[in-house]
């Protein structure tokens, strides 16, 4: 009888050791998985630096409607980007309606992108709108989305924009001046950066 009773006794004391072992563990867990890190991150981010460059200026002087074939093969508004720096971008190119023009012209204009990217004989009105850059800063009125893509580091893209009056347009009024405009934006660790370049 005393042995059977030593031998429960000492179970149970194997037991309740046991289960405070277990409840020390399970509380170092909760706390030590709470406590604050000391170690400090380090993130090193590269350079976004997309430039344009162009071979003249955008303008219609002295222009007359034409049929889509001719306007076709006019001479172009040829413009190159590339990404001079680190981190892959993605960007969109705008053409932008400056203050001074008569924005009614935008439904005479035609235009016509290749390239890289294609786009068809379209009206310039009828191209998806953009946001607005400020107007105070820039001078333009409104904005219009040409083309958008995306730009290795080291990647450059070469686009012929051509742009004649509609052969159905009788007449045009005022004047209009566009602006091309190229936003880039590349997203590297939590950083994000922006690069504007611009053309007349």
């Amino acid at each position: 009888m005393e042995k059977e009773l030593k031998r429960k006794i000492g179970i149970l004391s194997m037991g309740i050791l046991g289960m405070v072992i277990l409840i020390i563990g399970v509380s170092f867990a909760v706390f030590s998985t709470n406590l604050p890190g000391t170690r400090n991150q380090a993130m090193t981010t590269g350079c976004l630096k997309v430039e344009m460059s162009d071979n003249g200026s955008l303008t219609l002087t002295g222009a007359y409607p034409v049929k889509d074939e001719e306007g076709l093969t006019s001479e172009p508004y040829t413009y190159t980007i590339e990404n001079t720096c680190t981190v892959d971008a993605y960007y969109d190119t705008t053409i932008n309606v400056m203050n001074d023009s008569n924005l009614s012209n935008t439904t005479k204009i035609k235009l016509a992108l290749d390239g890289d990217s294609y786009l068809a004989p379209t009206i310039e009105s009828r191209l998806p709108e953009g946001t607005l850059l400020d107007e105070d800063i820039t001078g333009v009125k409104k904005t219009y989305k040409l083309d958008e893509g995306y730009l290795k580091a080291g990647e450059s893209k070469t686009f012929n924009l051509r742009t004649w009056i509609d052969y159905n347009v009788e007449d045009i009024t005022g004047t209009i001046e566009n602006k091309i405009i190229i936003n880039s934006e590349a997203r590297h660790g939590n950083t994000l950066v922006y690069s504007t370049n611009s053309a007349a």
